[in-house]
């Protein structure tokens, strides 16, 4: 289902929510969606950042609403952000090595 309307100056705009690549048109001319232009403007490390802190607020959100005392929610939250932490930075570690031997697997080097 294609969306149809027209903006303040008139112009036509479609945005198709199903579609793959360019999403949105304007006047019949292919436009970047807003999540495009953010990601090349500062890079994905932003969009990735937003990503994670929205599951560490909605985690505070819940317990919130669970009624949990303020400080088991941050402590809670500083626990989760350091574990998170040590989980991508093993990740990295597995990643370069990965690499190195993938590298060395090509270039014929034996260890």
């Amino acid at each position: 289902m294609i969306i149809k309307s027209k903006d303040k100056h008139g112009n036509q705009i479609e945005f198709n929510p199903k579609g793959r690549g360019a999403r949105y048109t304007v006047n019949g001319l292919k436009k970047k969606g807003v999540t495009t232009i953010i990601g090349e403007r500062f890079g994905k490390g932003a969009l990735m950042w937003w990503s994670e802190n929205c599951v560490y607020e909605a985690i505070k959100q819940l317990m919130k609403h669970n009624k949990k005392p303020v400080d088991e929610i941050q402590q809670f939250e500083d626990d989760l952000k350091y574990r998170v932490k040590q989980i991508k930075e093993s990740a990295m570690h597995i990643g370069t090595n990965m690499h190195s031997l993938a590298e060395d697997y090509i270039l014929g080097k034996e260890n």
